[in-house]
């Protein structure tokens, strides 16, 4: 017995006997007549409250029609779909119908009198109705115990306590339970893990949530929940619970469109979860949104807002986009705008001063929804912990931390786009390359005046949280394959764009891009190639003014720098009495001591190791191998003494530098290559080298 006629014809069309109600509420009574000679009914519940609802009125009515034979519950659910026809889409014909029959054969026998008895109110306002377990009472007194000699009740905790759920966690498969209890004449409820509320040690800590647990009760109140779930197990709803936001299935997201999902979180978390709410409506965000998306930069921050949930379809890996430039720009302006989508911008919005751990918490629980974090400048000049943030951002995966009671707590992982604002740019000549690969810095101001930027801050205030959840819905409605077909031919276009340079940022370009194409498209009703044409002119234009912002090495930087600082201290390597001797120049190499390299190396903000390691693989610096290890430094004879130095091809170090120049500059700018200009001329062993 399945609810609707399409799931019927199904059960028709795959050779299995079915019966199709019109809906629970339109069923009569009276029609149990016509199911007169049949033994068994198998009624399909499907896995949702919908379909416990259509489970207790048919129960009801099945009850109340006098149907003698016996009752059975079975679901598709348990294949991960809703009803018989979806099953059939799913699979086509034969298998659909061989898991149908394994669940009918396995299907969990019903009884109607219990399942419609009429259970009376113990507790005003109470969420749900239990029956009372045997010696046992549970009444606006709180929990009592009945003496099994003089069958009197006697009060054991001051707390009418209730389970109201069983929450199973989509991640962990581990089970909760959710409780509600009285207090000062309100109901409340909490989740905890059955290993705390069915033990007596650790219920006692419920008493901090305001419930009269003792040590003393604790073992009475642990065994009256036992048997109270005993006796209620099959009114006390199953559902499934989550302690992040974001995707929880291919057509399921958290929050707005998971309704059978519980958020399963701590206390602290509850802030953080409030601030994905609602506020005006969606035609008054696009109102407040569409003037400013002419202008590239804001439209790009914008429409990274909405390339969070697409990350995990296009398979494109974290990334930032950090807007810096003067204040009163609007930056920060426009971040809100782009959270606004999703919820409150002025609770939603953190910035760099928050601790590592806060911003990983953070970040796990924002899972698939965009972390924005304002003011850079706020993290003073501690360029390594900025640097820090970024890596464990991008990495999406968080710390690994030992638990109290031995073993490893769950690990924290995230996909998010990180919108970032400051007044200097994110990365330095000296920060690694992996830093710069992971942050697309847009420079300039999103807003053309300060009015407009003020104005923003205004109205992002009153509205927020619509577009965010309806692009996810038009998401789920579109499909994942046609999404990743358009993202493939965006990524094709930007690499055209990019003329195989910043081939790092062209993936999360691409990806912001197929977002704003989307967001036109579904949410400002633009032509599909109107909107395609509009997003391929930003992402050009992002493209263009990226460029100056190339991905340079940092070991290329590094090499630039010794050449440098070789040129910049000649007098020290002549030993004309001004300032430390650094070593000596002969012909076409320095031998320049190893302390005072490594110190300059170290002084300029570089890793010692790393760039010498760099400076022999290019054949800068001389290698030594010593049984088999290599070695950076020769022994040479110094002022009668031996010493030790680092021996560099300042010829090899020339035309290092020269062929970076040439890959960086348009080659009409510098002489042909194999020469050298006027400043530089090719000398013998025997001359000294100018500088």
């Amino acid at each position: 017995m399945v609810e609707g006629e399409s799931d019927t014809q199904t059960l028709w069309f795959l050779g299995l006997p079915g019966l199709g109600v019109p809906g629970a509420s339109t069923f009569k009574p009276e029609w149990c007549e016509r199911l007169k000679g049949i033994d068994a009914l198998y009624l399909h519940i499907e896995p949702d409250q919908g379909g416990e609802t259509f489970l207790q009125q048919m129960a009801q009515k099945l009850h109340d029609g006098g149907y003698t034979g016996k009752v059975y519950r079975w679901s598709c659910g348990e294949y991960g779909e809703k009803d018989p026809s979806a099953l059939f889409i799913k699979y086509g014909k034969e298998e659909p119908a061989a898991k149908i029959r394994a669940s009918l054969d396995n299907a969990a026998p019903l009884d109607l009198a219990r399942l419609t008895e009429t259970i009376p109110t113990a507790v005003e306002g109470a969420p749900i109705r239990l029956r009372q377990p045997e010696g046992w009472i549970f009444s606006e007194k709180g929990i009592s115990a009945i003496d099994e000699k003089t069958a009197t009740p006697h009060v054991i905790c001051r707390t009418p306590i209730l389970i109201t759920r069983r929450l199973r966690s989509l991640e962990t498969g581990d089970e909760k339970i959710e409780v509600a209890f009285k207090r000062d004449g309100e109901w409340h409820s909490i989740i905890q893990p059955r290993s705390v509320i069915f033990q007596s040690r650790s219920i006692t800590t419920l008493a901090d949530q305001g419930m009269t647990i003792t040590s003393e009760n604790s073992r009475l109140v642990v065994r009256f929940l036992e048997k109270l779930e005993a006796e209620n197990i099959d009114i006390i709803e199953r559902a499934d619970s989550a302690s992040t936001f974001g995707w929880q299935g291919a057509k399921t997201f958290l929050p707005g469109l998971a309704p059978n999902i519980v958020l399963d979180i701590e206390p602290s978390l509850r802030g953080w979860a409030a601030a994905y709410c609602q506020s005006g409506t969606l035609d008054a965000w696009k109102a407040m949104v569409a003037p400013h998306r002419s202008r590239n930069r804001f439209r790009f921050i914008l429409a990274a807002s909405f390339t969070a949930p697409l990350l995990r379809i296009v398979r494109q890996r974290i990334f930032f986009v950090y807007n810096w430039g003067g204040s009163k720009g609007g930056k920060t302006a426009a971040l809100k705008a782009a959270l606004s989508a999703w919820g409150d911008p002025e609770r939603l919005t953190v910035n760099f001063n928050a601790t590592q751990v806060a911003l990983e918490r953070m970040a796990g629980f924002y899972c698939d929804l965009p972390l924005g974090i304002d003011e850079r400048q706020l993290a003073g000049n501690n360029q390594g912990a900025i640097e820090k943030i970024v890596y464990m951002l991008a990495s999406g995966t968080g710390k690994i931390r030992g638990s109290k009671t031995g073993g490893l707590q769950a690990l924290q992982t995230w996909r998010t786009v990180i919108l970032a604002t400051g007044e200097e740019p994110i990365t330095t000549e000296t920060s690694q390359t992996g830093v710069s690969t992971r942050v697309l810095e847009i420079y300039g101001p999103p807003f053309d005046d300060e009015r407009s930027a003020g104005l923003m801050h205004q109205s992002t205030a009153e509205n927020y949280g619509w577009a965010g959840i309806e692009f996810v819905r038009r998401i789920i409605a579109t499909g994942e394959d046609a999404i990743k077909e358009r993202f493939a031919a965006m990524l094709e276009f930007v690499y055209t764009c990019t003329d195989g340079k910043n081939g790092s940022h062209a993936a999360g370009i691409a990806a912001v891009a197929t977002a704003d194409a989307l967001l036109s498209e579904w949410l400002f009703a633009a032509p599909r190639e109107e909107a395609e044409a509009r997003a391929r002119q930003m992402a050009e234009d992002i493209v263009r003014e990226n460029a100056e912002n190339s991905v340079r090495d940092v070991n290329e930087t590094a090499t630039q720098y010794v050449a440098d600082w070789i040129a910049s201290n000649d007098k020290g390597f002549h030993g004309d009495g001004y300032g430390p001797r650094l070593g000596e120049i002969d012909g076409n190499f320095a031998y320049i001591f190893p302390s005072i390299l490594n110190k300059a190396i170290a002084d300029g903000g570089f890793s010692t190791r790393k760039t010498l390691k760099y400076l022999a693989e290019q054949e800068i610096i001389e290698t030594f191998h010593v049984g088999g290890a290599a070695r950076y430094s020769t022994v040479r004879r110094f002022q009668g003494k031996a010493q030790r130095f680092v021996k560099v091809d300042l010829i090899r170090i020339e035309q290092d530098k020269r062929e970076r120049q040439r890959s960086d500059a348009d080659d009409s700018d510098l002489p042909e290559q194999g020469t050298f200009d006027s400043n530089f001329e090719e000398v013998t062993d025997d001359e000294p080298l100018p500088f």
